[in-house]
């Protein structure tokens, strides 16, 4: 995706996105239509920040923050920057990244103060998990 110019290389086209997320929140006329995006971390915060508020002007519902950078795979994720993130933005924010049972999905709320979580894909407590995990943003 990053080589074809969309995908979390978008991290670097603030404007872009804005532009995209205004288009959509225009072309539907439903005011409780969502319009959301999902991105990683920029090396600098700051241009993260700046991003997720220009979409947040533009009309977007909500935001999932995957807590990496782009050329981060494996390596831990950055809840400090999912929590200022959270700090500056007046719209949901969803903590994404390694959230694979319950104590994780705990720890992560606390540090971040995420709205709520997106869930790993291999989460191994099914829906025990899910349930539990819904009862932190209930």
């Amino acid at each position: 995706a990053v080589a074809e110019g969309y995908g979390a290389c978008l991290i670097n086209k603030p404007e872009l996105v804005q532009d995209m997320v205004r288009q959509v929140r225009n072309q539907v006329e439903n005011p409780n239509f969502s319009v959301s995006i999902k991105i990683r971390i920029h090396d600098d915060l700051i241009k993260t920040v700046d991003l997720c508020r220009k979409a947040e002007a533009a009309g977007v519902s909500w935001v999932t923050v995957h807590g990496r950078c782009i050329e981060e795979r494996h390596q831990p994720v950055h809840y400090d920057a999912i929590k200022i993130i959270k700090e500056n933005m007046s719209v949901p924010v969803v903590a994404n990244g390694d959230v694979r049972n319950l104590k994780e999905a705990e720890n992560i709320h606390q540090i971040t103060g995420a709205d709520a979580l997106y869930l790993y894909r291999d989460a191994r407590d099914g829906t025990c998990t899910l349930a539990k995990a819904y009862r932190l943003f209930a």
